[in-house]
């Protein structure tokens, strides 16, 4: 399965959205249009046993994560953290994603939750994906 960009991002127009379609919906996302196919080899080589991801935001990159995850057959957690909430993330975690508003990082960010610690660390590969609003401290 490939996917590919149904609309892609031009930012001479401030446009950052590029979005692609699976099963009849449309997802978005804030991403370079070639994102989808470096994406999709990445998860494929690696086969990564979990996914963190910091900066849900719209989704569309995170429900293109599990989209690539379930068609590549990987038992993969996708975990995504954001601080604000959005009404669509129900979905999202009804489609096997574990959406959480919280903010991980203590006020200087030089700490980060235990919890997101322990999920990091455990057996298999680990991809972190820091996207949230302050890509440097994270």
């Amino acid at each position: 399965m490939i996917i590919t960009p149904t609309k892609k991002n031009n930012l001479e127009e401030n446009s950052s959205l590029t979005c692609f379609d699976y099963n009849y919906i449309s997802h978005c996302c804030q991403q370079h249009h070639d994102v989808y196919s470096v994406m999709q080899r990445l998860i494929e080589d690696i086969k990564p046993k979990r996914i963190l991801e910091i900066g849900t935001s719209i989704g569309g990159f995170t429900n293109f994560l599990k989209i690539i995850c379930n068609h590549s057959n990987l038992d993969c957690k996708i975990l995504s953290y954001d601080v604000i909430s959005y009404a669509w993330y129900e979905g999202m975690i009804d489609s096997g994603i574990d959406v959480r508003v919280e903010n991980i990082f203590n006020n200087d960010y030089t700490e980060v939750d235990m919890f997101v610690k322990e999920f990091i660390n455990e057996p298999g590969t680990t991809i972190v994906f820091c996207d949230g609003g302050n890509k440097i401290k994270e």
